[in-house]
């Protein structure tokens, strides 16, 4: 296997930790919204709906539930499908089968809604485990662009 040339390394080093560093505010600004709208929630009016369906999604070996529930605020209809924000239940069949036996089709539910966005609804309020998950995205993006921009600075040729 032909050896990468010092020159190359430091490009590749340089032009990736520029690339990274550019990348973490863009993905930093979703991760925010996400975040503040889950610890919004705990404090968004209720409104009662009704569950149309409950069933597991499967794809590939992922079994994930999906919960579809109507409310009405101000006499509007409104449809959505969040269970919660963060929601880390894709990976785990029976946290899947747990949460479509928690919100069988046909049975009330308690929906905490957006007042500035009623068709932004959750059945449970509060932030995920995969809230904070996509929180740590930025933060290992600046981490290790700051780390290969350091490792240019330094090894550096000065011709």
């Amino acid at each position: 296997m032909p050896m990468i040339p010092d020159p190359v390394k430091q490009l590749i080093a340089l032009v990736l930790g520029i690339v990274l560093l550019l990348a973490a505010p863009l993905s930093a600004w979703p991760a925010y919204k996400a975040f503040t709208s889950a610890s919004a929630s705990t404090g968004w009016p209720t409104v009662t709906g009704r569950v149309t369906a409950s069933e597991i999604i499967t794809r590939g070996t992922k079994q994930k539930p999906r919960v579809t529930y109507a409310y009405q605020v101000n006499g509007r209809p409104y449809t959505s499908s969040r269970i919660k924000f963060g929601d880390t239940t894709g990976n785990n069949p029976s946290a899947a089968r747990r949460v479509t036996e928690r919100y069988p089709a046909g049975t009330e539910v308690e929906v905490y809604y957006d007042p500035g966005l009623p068709g932004n609804a959750v059945l449970e309020p509060g932030a995920g485990g995969g809230t904070f998950f996509y929180l740590l995205i930025p933060v290992i993006l600046l981490g290790v662009g700051g780390f290969l921009l350091y490792g240019w600075y330094t090894r550096r040729r000065v011709y």
